[in-house]
């Protein structure tokens, strides 16, 4: 490439492996490189989420000790909307719009130890929220109301730049109003912690990556690391795909990118005749 910034025209190239002699019955790369078969043989689309813990700082007229909640996904959910937006089908293999918690008798701030399994459309929107209501449960006979909302978590799933929920623990705050539209900043007293596990062809947590869908190349703000490289390794066949294509369009930055993600593979590069033994 030209290193003049005033040329922007790109100069020819080759590039060379000294990795001893190729597996030629392999794709090109997986000859030099060890990159993994998995993103290339299978294809799912599931979002995981684990509730771990529940804290309530109740205002005057909510209680809650008999607790459990309601998780929803919506395409959108805000102030213009909220009152005709419906839930999107989501759990239980498309056939329920919500997955319910377990009860937890005389618990202020309840711990949880399951698994929400979300299996997601291929189209879902960068408006989409995470909604988790939480729910008094009375166990008297002559309660008015024997269900009584005292809580809900708004936690958006998607960022402005188009990349999704990082994987990992998340906390967010607990809104006390009966049509809450907005996140609410945790606190020590007040939150609900989750963890979110991806296992999507689809979305990605890296924006790295949701700028390299788009079309875009953002060097200045590659994300990826070795502590979130399974974001990576789940793409990472298309994201090879469309690389390799800017590459031979003439793109200076998709090459530098294609060289940052194959630094996570020098030790294949490093073994002796190119392969781990």
């Amino acid at each position: 490439f030209s290193n003049k910034k005033s040329d922007k025209a790109l100069t020819t190239f080759q590039v060379w492996f000294d990795a001893g002699q190729p597996k030629k019955e392999l794709p090109f790369l997986l000859q030099y490189f060890g990159i993994p078969k998995m993103p290339y043989m299978r294809y799912e689309n599931t979002l995981i989420i684990h509730p771990l813990e529940a804290r309530f700082k109740f205002p005057r007229g909510y209680k809650g000790r008999n607790i459990f909640a309601y998780i929803r996904i919506y395409e959108k959910y805000d102030r213009s909307c909220f009152e005709t937006e419906k839930p999107l089908k989501l759990f239980n293999n498309g056939k329920s719009d919500f997955y319910t918690t377990r009860y937890q008798y005389h618990v202020e701030h309840p711990y949880f130890n399951e698994e929400c399994v979300i299996h997601l459309p291929i189209d879902l929107p960068l408006t989409s929220i995470l909604k988790v209501d939480f729910i008094h449960a009375s166990l008297k006979k002559d309660s008015k109301q024997i269900r009584q909302l005292c809580g809900t978590a708004i936690c958006p799933l998607a960022n402005l730049d188009g990349s999704f929920i990082s994987e990992g623990v998340h906390s967010f705050g607990i809104s006390f109003t009966d049509t809450p539209t907005e996140k609410i900043e945790p606190t020590d007293s007040n939150r609900f912690t989750f963890e979110v596990i991806w296992r999507s062809s689809i979305y990605t947590s890296s924006c790295t990556i949701a700028s390299l869908y788009k079309g875009k190349i953002d060097i200045d703000h590659f994300d990826i690391t070795q502590k979130n490289l399974n974001a990576l390794i789940t793409h990472l066949y298309p994201v090879l795909d469309i690389l390799l294509e800017k590459i031979g369009a003439g793109q200076k930055e998709a090459f530098e990118l294609l060289m940052k993600i194959l630094s996570f593979f020098k030790e294949d590069r490093n073994k002796k005749n190119g392969r781990r033994k």
